[in-house]
């Protein structure tokens, strides 16, 4: 696939099929977010990975158990809290498999470093034949003690990029781009 193909056809996929991924499917993700671009070169990123879906499962039943149980009228979520509390709505979509993001050190140079991470992931997915989506509401839970836990990170790692994999059912529809906002920055005069 070439590379424009793959930025344009790359949707966030919310429908998988069953199969397992294989974990050495996921390590070659990994090794394709490390080739991502970071500040002074710090490569400020871990990852936690699944290749169990029983294990995704569970992770996204503890995720929207607490985001439900943590949900306020301020949050951007609450508006969906209907279809949160679907006993069928899984926050991970019924993907088999899992790889988060993981910031090493702090601050948003290092969060920006691993976005372009977890897109580099998203990215080779979808070369490779694969869905994913970024699972933000799935944060709050993944960044608390039990969450943390769960994914076996050090305290001063904050998990950035839950980012859901596997087979495709189906084609996703592009929901459209926006047109993009330019600005062209005049040339500056040259010093006499």
């Amino acid at each position: 696939m070439k590379l424009m193909e793959t930025l344009s056809g790359r949707r966030a996929v919310r429908a998988f099929l069953p199969e397992p991924v294989d974990p050495e499917v996921l390590l070659e993700l990994v090794a394709a977010a490390s080739n991502a671009p970071s500040h002074l070169n710090q490569q400020p990123w871990s990852f936690s990975l699944s290749a169990d879906p029983a294990t995704v499962s569970e992770l996204s039943r503890r995720a929207k158990q607490h985001l439900l149980t943590s949900l306020r009228r301020r949050s951007p979520f609450f508006g969906q809290r209907e279809e949160l509390k679907a006993p069928e709505h899984e926050l991970f979509y019924g993907a088999p498999a899992l790889i988060v993001v993981c910031a090493t050190q702090p601050g948003a140079l290092a969060d920006a470093g691993c976005a372009m991470a977890a897109y580099s992931i998203m990215l080779a997915a979808h070369s490779m034949g694969l869905g994913s989506c970024w699972v933000s509401t799935a944060l709050p839970w993944l960044d608390s003690s039990d969450g943390r836990k769960a994914l076996g990170i050090p305290p001063d790692y904050r998990p950035i990029a839950p980012i859901i994999l596997g087979g495709p059912a189906g084609t996703p529809l592009s929901p459209g781009r926006f047109e993009p906002r330019v600005r062209w920055i005049a040339q500056a005069a040259s010093p006499a």
